[in-house]
């Protein structure tokens, strides 16, 4: 959606090196927005965007408006299931305009393949689930999350915080990675570590949302603790709202 950084730049770079053309969509898209959500606010650094984009090579940018991209606004892609629970509880509407922006984007640029960011492991799966299901004719690829020094994700949104709360954001990470190395080393689920990181998050000053752990290709809850479960997380800090997840186990991410 622009404001971009190193994170998108990796997936600039990934396709790079994989395609014989790269082009990048920016577009703020106003359908994966809900009420009181901040639309209006949103950063936008387009010719900042663009110089980065020159500089790393992406052959070509598709940059619409809203009128153009959607003239009537009233056809929506719904991937149900895998679209509820975290994400879509906390923002019922977002996954529908996350799912019909894309699924326009694939079908008037016609890719060979996508790239998508594994920070919105969520939004990863309901991409997936969608091209599968419609049988877009493409590969996907997934990105592991780039990171500043402190281990914060990087986000647009990121921007938001002052730099001391970015530092201290940090620690929603960082205690994300104290729980994955938890249950790595037990081997199993353990309810009582997850409940005892959301304690920890929140004595951190964290308003925690959901603190789980996930099938990164269903979002259910496991079971029993598989080799590509992850953790996911959303808590406020300094009333920035943050998404993050890590993997308990490393694995690659293609489909």
């Amino acid at each position: 959606m622009g404001a971009l950084h190193e994170g998108h730049m990796a997936l600039v770079n990934r396709s790079r090196a994989e395609c014989a053309s790269t082009l990048v969509s920016i577009f703020v898209n106003p359908t994966q927005f809900g009420p009181g959500e901040d639309f209006d606010a949103y950063p936008r650094t387009f010719e900042e965007d663009l110089a980065l984009l020159e500089e790393a090579g992406a052959t070509a940018v598709f940059a619409p408006t809203a009128e153009d991209f959607y003239p009537y606004q009233t056809t929506k892609v719904l991937v149900e299931d895998v679209s509820e629970g975290f994400e879509g509880s906390a923002r019922p509407t977002h996954f529908a305009g996350v799912s019909t922006v894309v699924a326009k984007l694939f079908l008037t640029s016609t890719p060979d393949r996508a790239y998508f960011g594994l920070k919105d492991l969520q939004q990863c799966a309901v991409v997936r689930r969608m091209v599968r299901d419609l049988g877009f004719g493409l590969k996907l690829s997934f990105v592991e999350t780039v990171r500043e020094p402190t281990g914060l994700a990087l986000s647009s949104r990121n921007r938001y915080l002052s730099p001391e709360n970015r530092i201290l954001a940090a620690q929603m990470y960082i205690t994300m990675h104290a729980l994955a190395t938890r249950l790595a080393a037990q081997g199993t689920l353990d309810s009582q570590a997850v409940v005892d990181a959301k304690s920890l998050l929140t004595e951190r000053g964290f308003e925690v949302e959901y603190l789980a752990v996930v099938d990164p290709l269903s979002m259910k809850e496991p079971a029993e603790l598989a080799p590509d479960a992850r953790i996911v997380c959303a808590a406020r800090y300094a009333g920035v709202r943050l998404i993050d997840n890590v993997p308990i186990l490393e694995n690659a991410q293609e489909a």
